[in-house]
């Protein structure tokens, strides 16, 4: 009955902020048991008389079990009482920051039999990331309110972290004792592990960025893509309509001199690849494709209407690749296209390697064939697709720097990359050589050439004075038909090392 008639009077007594302060400090507010399983682990076990100060609101009972006491149902302030004193349902960090800490040394650490029941440990999971959840919402408000409020917040984190570090679970399974780890032993923004110190953090992990750089983890930051104007597939395909009608109302008598079955008998042009044969209209081309306009136009063997034309068999280019590149000129989405091919990869080609071949292939022919608009899209699906990554950024910009494919979107954006993760970067190529390469010499003979190489690419505020190594293969160029500039020198496939 006493603290109800509190509650209810509250804006009567008029108490000053000493004597608040008294009354927050008296036991006599009853509290409420926990239940299982926290209740081992609880800070109170059965119901007692506790003051203000002491008590939290059930609501946040998962959030410090260990470290406080919770409102009896009979008791919890009216809403007309916390908005006017927010202190009494208020959260402090030492509430979380030392839960958090119990929970890793007389749950985790003791492995207790309680919470490793079924349904528990998904429990704790759960309980965990909600602790994160909530250091990271109010950095995010001491941020917000001010410097002073942030900097009381991270110097209670690094002093907290002073005593134990190792409260970050990486991973789903919080009775896995080697997923837990400090911040300063992660890395986020990267799948993949730099070496044993420099460990990838895992997707539970990745909504707290915040909380974790602030508490020393790595950041692997992406380069933003440089933007450009996408092309415009609508426009491009009322151009194309309107050439099409063009070449239609031209007077053109077609004959035939073998039976044709199916579709192949309207294409009226073939290209071998890779001895598979895709045929094509030579009126399609044309509207599309300047270079062929004037190839179809030269007075040669493919451009008498009459004739079939079977082109010579070409082998740098893989016929999945020549059918996204002719549906590109029909007027497709290249996205779209990139999404129906099938995953065909050579012995040597893992899944990445497929599909960012297939994409050079593209590359190479839109500077063959003068189609700039689909260069600048593949080199902006290839940034989209997430295909150039840590582990052969490298590789990518090294073969930018070698190849006669003009790639000046991609080499920018792994420049940037470069530049901003050198760090990381080396760590990577590091672990990789003391991994990969057995023999003591050749070990350190390639750890030399990378510090050589990175601390270049430290001092220097470009990579474009560097001379890095080739890394293309030495294929013939290929040729379609001289006579008619079907053809053209220009080479490579990037080998991934």
């Amino acid at each position: 009955m006493l603290v109800l008639h509190f509650y209810y009077n509250v804006d009567d007594l008029n108490f000053t902020c000493n004597r608040w302060d008294v009354l927050k400090s008296i036991n006599f507010i009853p509290s409420k048991p926990v239940d299982y399983p926290y209740l081992e682990t609880a800070k109170f076990k059965i119901p007692k008389l506790c003051s203000f100060n002491s008590l939290r609101l059930p609501k946040h009972m998962k959030l410090c079990w260990t470290q406080c006491a919770f409102y009896d149902d009979l008791v919890i302030p009216p809403e007309s009482v916390l908005n006017s004193h927010i202190d009494l349902g208020e959260l402090s960090f030492h509430d979380v920051m030392d839960h958090l800490v119990v929970i890793k040394e007389n749950i985790v650490d003791k492995q207790l039999d309680d919470w490793k029941r079924h349904g528990a440990p998904e429990l704790l999971f759960t309980i965990i990331n909600g602790l994160y959840g909530w250091l990271e919402d109010n950095l995010l408000l001491m941020k917000r309110i001010g410097e002073i409020g942030e900097q009381w917040f991270i110097r209670d984190l690094k002093s907290s972290l002073q005593k134990n570090s190792t409260i970050f679970l990486n991973g789903n399974d919080p009775f896995d004792l080697n997923n837990w780890t400090s911040a300063t032993n992660l890395v986020l923004n990267i799948d993949i592990d730099v070496d044993c110190y420099k460990k990838a953090a895992s997707k539970n992990l990745a909504p707290y960025g915040n909380l974790l750089q602030i508490c020393g983890a790595y950041n692997f930051n992406p380069a933003a893509p440089t933007n450009f104007d996408v092309p415009n597939i609508a426009l491009k395909r009322d151009n194309i309509i309107n050439k099409l009608c063009r070449y239609l109302d031209v007077n053109v008598t077609q004959s035939f001199s073998h039976s044709n079955a199916g579709l192949e008998r309207f294409h009226d042009i073939f290209f071998n690849i890779r001895g598979e044969l895709i045929g094509t209209c030579r009126f399609l081309l044309a509207a599309t494709c300047p270079h062929f306009e004037r190839a179809f136009c030269a007075g040669t063997l493919e451009s008498k209407l009459s004739e079939h034309v079977f082109l010579p068999r070409v082998d740098d280019i893989h016929p999945s690749t020549f059918r996204v590149l002719l549906k590109y000129l029909y007027g497709k989405d290249l996205n779209d296209i990139m999404n129906e091919i099938r995953y065909e990869p050579d012995l040597d080609e893992d899944e990445i390697s497929f599909y960012f071949n297939r994409y050079i292939e593209l590359l190479k022919y839109a500077q063959l064939y003068e189609l700039n608009d689909l260069a600048l899209s593949v080199q902006h699906q290839i940034i989209q697709d997430h295909l150039v990554l840590p582990q052969n950024i490298v590789e990518i910009w090294e073969w930018c720097q070698n190849t006669e494919i003009s790639a000046p979107l991609l080499a920018e954006y792994c420049e940037k990359c470069i530049r901003d993760n050198t760090e990381l970067l080396f760590d990577l190529r590091l672990h990789d050589i003391e991994q990969d390469i057995p023999d003591k010499k050749q070990r350190a003979a390639a750890i030399v050439e990378l510090e050589g190489k990175f601390l270049r690419w430290r001092e220097q505020n470009s990579l474009k004075d560097m001379s890095p190594p080739i890394y293309y293969d030495e294929d013939p160029p290929i040729t379609f038909d001289n006579e008619s500039g079907w053809g053209g020198e220009c080479s490579s496939t990037l080998e991934w090392i």
